[in-house]
């Protein structure tokens, strides 16, 4: 009988601890599968506010100038001092410090490029500086009276304004570029607008038959693309920088046609066809670019390069001649237009050395040389009496 009831009480146990698991494991399973998840409270990152810098020309005295359209902020402790003409001297402890003065479209196109025009890559003497997300460059230099700094900003309205820090200490530095970072011009609509590029003219550049040539255009600054144009221009001006004001529309198809070439005109050139109904345009350049730069790249040449350079008495007029290949191309360099020229070796399939030359479009002066390695230079492989490809 005792050891039936210890069977039983044994037994009881196991069927209770069964009973138990199989209760634990269904909620367990409930929990699972069928309660609501809770929510895992999540804890709000906190992003700091930026502190806002501080505008150090807050309280500072604008300065506006009606003739040429600008204002600048300068400090309050400082007075302006304008002159008839329009130009302002900011005056500190009675010495004139700092001086805005106005130069003429004409007296740019006397002055010629800048030296950190030519060689912005002289960080000694040249500083870069964005103002109203443009790039200008700060000139750093020294004369009979003392270390200066000079900025010019070209206007809208035509010519440009040189800004000048007279006399320079790292304070009066400081405060010049603070002012400069204030500068903007208050009437932003330019006196001329368009298109600017070099005219080609029809009747003085095509030596084709009639239809043969392309119509009066002006040439982008890689001299590849065209911008068409139909107006009346003067003869001189055909080979210069010129800035073109019109509307951009289809051009009329009949006076198209009288004009260049007929139908045969169409024909080859396909209409419709966009381009430019000038209004008017002005001169930028005074040098007709592809006989001046095919000449200076001769002499040059065989001044520095002799060996790639020849004179043949039963060719080319007897004149010197260069053995690369000549391309042209322009830019605007401030105020200044620039008429470049570039000699590539083309028979040298992969490097390609070349050396291009810089020069005023205006007055013809030499600015520089940019060459592609120190492979440009004598002795050359291309040397002696024949020309490269005959060899």
């Amino acid at each position: 009988m005792k050891n039936q009831k210890g069977i039983s009480s044994l037994l009881g146990i196991l069927i209770i601890v069964i009973l138990g698991v199989f209760v634990i494991g269904g909620v367990l399973v409930y929990q699972y599968w069928w309660m609501p998840e809770k929510p895992v409270p999540t804890v709000p990152i906190l992003t700091p506010e930026p502190i806002p810098t501080p505008d150090e020309t807050a309280d500072w005295e604008i300065y506006r100038n009606e003739i040429y359209k600008y204002e600048i902020k300068y400090p309050y402790k400082w007075e302006a001092k304008e002159n008839p003409e329009g130009n302002v001297e900011f005056i500190v402890q009675r010495v004139a410090t700092i001086n805005i003065n106005f130069i003429s479209q004409d007296t740019l196109s006397v002055m010629g490029i800048t030296y950190c025009q030519a060689y912005p890559e002289d960080k000694n003497h040249c500083e870069e500086i964005t103002i109203n997300d443009a790039v200008y460059i700060i000139e750093k230099f020294s004369d009979s009276v003392g270390d200066r700094e000079n900025i010019l900003i070209g206007s809208p309205h035509g010519g440009a304004l040189s800004i000048s820090l007279i006399s320079v200490t790292d304070e009066l530095q400081a405060i010049f570029r603070k002012m400069l970072s204030t500068f903007r011009f208050i009437e932003t609509k330019p006196a001329w607008d368009g298109r600017t590029g070099i005219l080609w003219l029809y009747n003085v550049d095509c030596g084709l038959e009639s239809g043969e040539c392309p119509p009066d255009h002006i040439l982008s600054p890689d001299m590849l693309n065209r911008t068409y144009l139909l107006g009346d221009f003067e003869k001189k001006h055909s080979g210069l920088i010129v800035r073109i004001r019109g509307k951009k529309t289809n051009l009329p198809y009949q006076e198209m046609a009288d004009r260049f070439g007929g139908d045969l005109f169409w024909k080859n050139m396909g209409y419709p066809m966009k381009g430019i109904i000038v209004d008017s345009y002005i001169v930028l350049s005074k040098i007709p670019y592809h006989d001046f730069l095919v000449e200076k790249a001769n002499e040059y040449t065989a001044e520095k390069y002799p060996c790639l350079s020849g004179r043949y008495p039963d060719r080319y007029g007897g004149g010197l001649y260069t053995f690369w290949n000549k391309t042209f191309s322009w830019e605007i360099v401030g105020s200044t237009p620039v008429l470049k020229v570039r000699m590539t070796d083309t028979h040298i399939k992969k490097s390609q050395p070349f050396y291009k030359l810089w020069y005023d479009g205006t007055q013809g002066n030499f600015i520089k040389e940019v060459k592609s390695s120190d492979i440009v230079s004598c002795p050359y492989p291309y040397t002696g009496g024949k020309f490269p490809f005959e060899e």
